[in-house]
């Protein structure tokens, strides 16, 4: 019954997340059984399963989780992304964790399945078999759910406690000593509840566009393929670890995967299952059909020959098959309203905006690198990458048909350099990523879809290449079949953005696979810019010591006259990243309740 729920709820939390979440609404005062059984609310439970992913729009203090990364700035001073970029993360301060939300996710998601199992559900006009059928697809969407909130708590934790059951009142002894399993353990826990999920959903939503954004045989795949790729990835194979709950040791790796290298090449096997998922769930291993064609997961068409339009990918609908995992949201304008340039605003502005790191990672047309400018010199933004007209707003940038001027002294606006607080930039740039760049506050805004990318083909395909460059050490082959070599997955992101694979000198001079994987790890810093992945790609790569312990930097034009001057300055001194911080501390208010549960190193 509802209090039966509820006191799972408590118990649960307690002992997890040291907190209760009574806000179950609208349907946590109705019998457990009257929820089940009557068709109107018997999908409730797994829509409420839902609400506890994450959007990254503003994860942390209104910011994207790049505010953090070397990639980009949160305009206003009192935001908690600033601690985060900082270092200042404690057990007593842990400023962005997920913890609680995805263990309130998980046990939703058991309570759902649960009562699935326990209770017959009456549809009119359906047999039994379609009533059967319709709440086993629900069954194991709550099984790929489950999968996305441990991956999440894989990513920020590493071992966490695995969580399989409902607890009542009764199992208060059995919740206070759970302990956190090891890395190992939740690798495995989420590749079966992947696996399960993918041999029992559709490629697409149940019931298409009514349940959009809800998990699918693909998403399925992808979560498992990302975490694959993590569990290779060198943050959790340390060598000489001795802690089986932040990564694998000597005596516990999986017996099929005991080294490195077969752990890549089971993770670019996951890879290419995505790739490679027709609509009709099959998966033909070597067609390359994620280059187009019959695949279930496309790269999408953005614009034309010269002008990269990504409103079609990121302003469009979760209809659009680049998408595979995402969160979903209503139609609205608060994004731009929020991420616009302060004079183009309603009331607001700035947000997360670049900074000059990011805008020099961006290469010129042709693949060859633009030289960093030196201070007086300007940056050269044009005969640059497409994607970078879309993604970032510089001085003299179009919104459409109307022009942003960041520049400070003459003819300076709102929008230059710190010239209103909190909401002007702080870097000379302003995003233009995930934005309807024409919409117009000074008329009645048109409200748009901003559906956030937890993953997509683009970032699957790139993950196949660094699996692929890893597990063969080498980037131009394809021993397995799969369709692509490391190299051709690149290029093949790459071409979308105008690159063409026989002129494209991106690739010049690299002979290694080292030499590879760093062109990798900039392609993934430039196509998935401001998608919260870089932050986790640098953690898991263990170069966060090194790029996060630097200043950022922004760039000033100033007009004066007819004299126009060059600045490059640090836009924020103050960044810092400590080994502790490869993965964050579970709060203390967890670890008081529950001693069993071991604190991550160096907390």
């Amino acid at each position: 019954m509802a209090m039966k729920k509820i006191f799972y709820t408590i118990a649960l939390a307690a002992a997890l997340s040291a907190c209760d979440f009574l806000s179950e609404e609208p349907y946590h005062y109705t019998k457990e059984e009257d929820v089940f059984n009557i068709e109107a609310r018997y999908n409730q439970p797994c829509f409420e399963a839902y609400s506890y992913m994450f959007a990254g729009y503003n994860c942390c203090g209104g910011a994207f989780l790049d505010a953090a990364t070397d990639d980009a700035m949160c305009t206003v001073s009192s935001s908690a992304i600033h601690r985060l970029a900082w270092g200042y993360l404690s057990e007593d301060n842990t400023i962005y964790s997920p913890w609680t939300n995805c263990y309130r996710g998980i046990h939703q998601c058991i309570f759902a399945q649960n009562g699935f199992d326990k209770y017959n559900t009456q549809f009119a006009g359906k047999t039994p078999e379609q009533v059967a059928a319709l709440k086993e697809q629900f069954y194991h969407e709550m099984n790929a759910l489950r999968a996305y909130y441990e991956f999440t708590l894989l990513q920020f934790y590493a071992g966490f406690p695995i969580v399989d059951k409902a607890y009542t009142l009764s199992d208060e002894g059995e919740v206070t000593n759970i302990e956190r399993n090891s890395f190992s353990e939740c690798v495995e826990h989420i590749v079966a509840l992947c696996d399960t999920a993918a041999a029992h959903l559709y490629t697409k939503p149940h019931n298409d566009n009514a349940m959009l954004g809800n998990m699918t045989k693909g998403a399925a795949l992808a979560i498992k393929a990302k975490t694959l790729i993590y569990a290779a990835s060198p943050l959790y194979n340390q060598a000489g670890n001795t802690n089986p709950l932040i990564g694998y040791t000597a005596s516990d790796v999986p017996a099929a995967y005991p080294t490195v290298t077969d752990r890549w090449k089971r993770a670019a096997a996951a890879c290419a299952d995505v790739m490679n998922l027709r609509p009709d769930g099959k998966i033909t291993k070597g067609s390359n059909i994620a280059a187009g064609g019959n695949a279930m997961y496309t790269l999408v068409a953005c614009g034309n020959s010269t002008v990269y339009n990504s409103t079609t990918l990121f302003t469009g609908n979760a209809s659009v098959k680049e998408w595979i995992v995402m969160k979903t949201a209503a139609k609205n304008y608060s994004l731009e309203n929020r991420h616009y340039p302060p004079s183009l605003s309603n009331n607001s502005g700035g947000g997360t905006v670049p900074t000059q790191e990011l805008v020099n990672a961006f290469c010129k047309s042709d693949g060859s690198d633009i030289p960093e400018p030196a201070d007086g010199e300007p940056t050269v933004y044009t005969g640059r990458d497409r994607r970078f007209q879309a993604f970032i707003a510089y001085n003299g940038a179009k919104y459409g048909s109307r022009t942003m001027y960041s520049r400070t002294g003459d003819g300076a606006t709102v929008d230059a350099i710190g010239a209103t607080t909190d909401l002007s930039t702080t870097t000379g740039y302003y995003m233009m990523k995930f934005l309807m760049p024409t919409l117009n506050f000074n008329a009645t805004p048109a409200t748009q879809f901003h559906i956030w990318p937890v993953i997509r083909i683009a970032d699957i395909i790139l993950l196949y290449a660094e699996a692929m460059a890893q597990a063969y050490d080498d980037f131009n082959v394809d021993p397995e079949g799969y369709g692509w070599t490391a190299k051709q997955a690149i290029q093949a992101v790459r071409k979308r953005s105008g690159f063409n694979e026989a002129t494209d000198k991106y690739f010049d001079g690299v002979t290694t696979t080292a030499q590879f994987i760093e062109k990798v790890k900039r392609e993934r810093r430039v196509e998935l810019c401001f998608e919260g992945q870089r932050y986790h790609d640098l953690r898991r790569w263990m170069d966060a010591e090194t790029v996060l312990n630097k200043p950022v930097h922004g760039l000033e034009t100033n007009v004066s006259g007819a004299t126009t001057t060059y600045t490059y300055f640090v836009a924020d001194p103050r960044r810092a990243f400590t080994k502790a911080m490869y993965l964050h501390p579970i709060p203390k208010s967890v670890l008081k309740v529950n001693t069993k549960i071991e604190q991550n190193p160096g907390y």
